[in-house]
C-alpha cells in the first residue's frame, strides 16, 4: 500500500491499513535482523575492498583448493566405473585431504573476516540501521494509530535524503580533487622530462664543443710539431707538455660532466619511478573509490526500484480494497434501503389494517345504534298502537 504524499490527518480506516502494512514490514525486518549476513558469500568483494595481504593469500589458497577439489571429484566420477581400485582409493584419499584443508582454510578465513575491523564495523552498522528502522516503524505505527499521520517518518526520510546528497557532494568533491591532483602530477612529470631533456641537450652540446676543441688542439699540435720538428725540440716538448696538461684538464672536465650526467640520470630515473608509483597508486585509489561509489549508487538505485515496486503493488492492493469497500458500502446501502422500504410497507399495511379495524368498529357501533334506534321506534309505535286501541274500546263502551 502506497503512503499519501503528505502526512495530513487521514481517515481512520486508511491509517489502520497503513499501520497494518507497516506492522508486517516490521515483523519481517525483525526476522531478517535476527539472522546475521553470510560473510563467506561475499568474501571476494570484501577481501578485494578491505582485505590484508594475509587474507588475500588465504583467499587465493581457498580458490586453488576449491579448484583441486572439483578436479579430484571429476576424476573420482571418471574412475567410478573402472576396475582400477587403487587409483580410485588414492583419489578418494586426496579428496578427503583437500576437503579437510578447505574446511580449515574456510574456517580461518571466516574468522579473519569477522575480526576485520572494517567488516565488523559494517556488520554493526547494518544491525544498528535495522534496529533504528524497526524503532522508526514502531513510532510511525503508533503515530498513525494515535494521530492519523506520519510526520516523524517524513522528517527521517528528508534527513536521509539530505545526508545522501551531502555524501554525493563530498564524493564528487574528493573525486575532482584527485583528478586535479593527477593532472598536476602529470604536468610535473612533463615539466621534469622537458627540463631533463633540455639539460641533457646542453650537456651534449658542451661535450661536442669540448671534443671539437680537443680535435682542433690535436690537429694544431700535430701540424706545429711537423712544421717545427726540425726547428726546436724544446719548443716541441713545451707545446707537447701544454697539450697534455690541457688534454688532462679536458678529460677531467669530461669525466666530471659524465659523472654529473650519470647522477642527473639516476636522480631523474628515481623521480620518474616515484612519480609513476604515485600515479599508479592514485589511479588505484580513484578506481576503488569509483567502484565503491558505483556500488553504493547501484544499491541505492536497487533500493529505490524495490521501494517503487512495493509502492505500486501496495497502491494496487489499496485500490482493490477501496473498490471492494465501495461495493460493500453500496450493497449495505441497498440492503438498508430495502429494509427501510419493507419497514415502511409493513407500517403502511399495519396502518391500513388499523384504519380498517377502526372503520369496522365504527360501522358496528353505528349499526348497533341504528338497530337500537329502530327498536326504540318500533317499541314506541307498538306502545302508541296499544294506547290507541284502549281509547277506542273505552269510547265504544261509553
Amino acid at each position: 500500500m502506497a503512503l499519501p504524499l503528505h502526512s495530513s490527518n487521514m481517515e481512520p480506516i486508511l491509517s489502520e491499513r497503513i499501520a497494518a502494512v507497516l506492522g508486517g514490514c516490521r515483523r519481517q525486518l525483525k526476522e531478517i535482523s535476527l539472522a546475521p549476513p553470510d560473510i563467506m558469500e561475499y568474501r571476494k568483494d570484501l577481501i578485494a575492498a578491505f582485505g590484508s595481504e594475509k587474507e588475500k593469500s588465504m583467499l587465493a589458497q581457498q580458490l586453488e583448493l576449491e579448484r583441486d577439489y572439483n578436479i579430484l571429484t571429476q576424476k573420482q566420477a571418471d574412475l567410478k566405473g573402472l576396475s582400477n581400485k587403487m587409483k580410485y582409493a588414492y583419489v578418494q584419499g586426496e579428496i578427503q585431504r583437500v576437503s579437510k584443508k578447505l574446511k580449515e582454510n574456510t574456517k580461518n578465513l571466516g574468522r579473519l573476516l569477522k575480526e576485520n575491523p572494517i567488516v565488523k564495523a559494517n556488520l554493526a552498522k547494518i544491525q544498528c540501521d535495522a534496529t533504528e528502522l524497526i524503532e522508526l516503524l514502531s513510532t510511525t505505527i503508533a503515530e498513525l494509530q494515535q494521530h492519523g499521520k506520519y510526520s516523524l517518518l517524513e522528517k527521517k526520510v528528508s534527513e536521509t535524503l539530505i545526508r545522501s546528497s551531502q555524501r554525493r557532494a563530498i564524493i564528487s568533491a574528493e573525486t575532482s580533487e584527485m583528478v586535479s591532483e593527477i593532472k598536476t602530477l602529470k604536468d610535473d612529470i612533463t615539466s621534469e622530462r622537458q627540463s631533463h631533456s633540455s639539460a641533457m641537450s646542453i650537456m651534449q652540446s658542451e661535450i661536442s664543443n669540448l671534443t671539437e676543441k680537443l680535435l682542433a688542439i690535436r690537429n694544431g699540435t700535430c701540424e706545429s710539431t711537423i712544421m717545427h720538428r726540425a726547428g726546436s725540440s724544446a719548443r716541441k716538448d713545451s707545446a707537447l707538455l701544454l697539450f697534455r696538461q690541457e688534454e688532462s684538464e679536458r678529460r677531467d672536465e669530461i669525466a666530471e660532466l659524465q659523472r654529473l650526467l650519470e647522477k642527473e640520470t639516476t636522480a631523474h630515473e628515481k623521480i620518474c619511478e616515484f612519480l609513476m608509483k604515485k600515479h599508479s597508486q592514485l589511479e588505484i585509489e580513484l578506481a576503488s573509490r569509483n567502484d565503491n561509489f558505483s556500488k553504493i549508487l547501484n544499491e541505492k538505485r536497487d533500493e529505490v526500484y524495490i521501494s517503487t515496486r512495493e509502492r505500486d503493488d501496495n497502491l494496487d492492493i489499496l485500490l482493490t480494497l477501496e473498490r471492494r469497500w465501495d461495493k460493500e458500502q453500496s450493497a449495505e446501502k441497498q440492503r438498508k434501503e430495502e429494509e427501510e422500504r419493507e419497514k415502511q410497507r409493513v407500517l403502511a399495511l399495519e396502518a391500513q389494517k388499523e384504519k380498517e379495524h377502526y372503520a369496522s368498529i365504527m360501522i358496528q357501533r353505528k349499526c348497533k345504534a341504528y338497530l337500537k334506534h329502530k327498536l326504540k321506534s318500533k317499541k314506541k309505535q307498538t306502545a302508541k298502537k296499544k294506547k290507541g286501541g284502549k281509547k277506542g274500546s273505552k269510547s265504544k263502551k261509553k
